[in-house]
């Protein structure tokens, strides 16, 4: 592990923990204690650097572990900016389904895709700072192909599939993980076999 991942995994999980914090509160895990959030930041960062270490460690037998943390590790910070925008706009607005759930759902979406472009073609696989359109135009595709698996997935859970004794705000961000486990699976394999496949990782 080089001092550039050291520092990048280390600022990919404080933001990720920060920005967790109000994404545990809309759903009800109010801790209210300054104390609590600031060991919560700093123990994800710590977890992240073992995790990372631990990966590297692991890809001197199999080099694609690493990769596949680096990418996690960025997912996670990309998953949280998802899940935060959502949740900051479904608990502004009082709306937790229907067509409204899923534009906030393509802002949030359409924001990490951003972060995930950036932090994926320079730490995860990568790439060199030049421009390449052709690069980008495949990266938009497997975006927004990303988007509207993710968005149908949120907008049909929360809007046709009952939510039980959970509140709508549980539910809704319920719905947000199952999308996001399925959109993932689908980036990751667009990402690294159809717009940095010309990349060394």
């Amino acid at each position: 592990m080089t001092r550039r991942d050291f520092i990048a995994i280390n600022i990919v999980s404080i933001c990720s923990a920060v920005l967790a914090v109000p994404v545990l509160a809309n759903v009800g895990a109010r801790a209210g204690s300054l104390l609590f959030y600031a060991v919560f930041v700093i123990g994800v960062a710590a977890g992240a650097d073992v995790a990372l270490w631990v990966a590297f460690w692991l890809a001197r037998w199999k080099p694609a572990f690493a990769e596949i943390a680096k990418f996690g590790a960025v997912g996670v910070l990309n998953t949280l900016i998802d899940f935060g925008i959502l949740n900051f706009l479904s608990f502004t607005y009082g709306v937790y389904s229907g067509g409204v759930v899923a534009i906030f759902n393509v802002i949030g979406f359409s924001i990490a895709v951003v972060n995930s472009y950036f932090w994926n073609k320079y730490w995860t696989f990568g790439g060199k700072a030049q421009k390449k359109i052709m690069e980008f135009i495949k990266f938009l595709a497997v975006s927004v192909a990303g988007i509207v698996i993710n968005t149908l997935i949120v907008y049909v859970l929360t809007t046709f599939a009952g939510i039980g004794d959970l509140s709508p705000s549980q539910w809704e961000n319920i719905a947000k993980l199952v999308a996001t486990l399925v959109s993932l699976a689908w980036t990751f394999w667009g990402y690294k076999h159809v717009v940095f496949r010309h990349e060394g990782a």
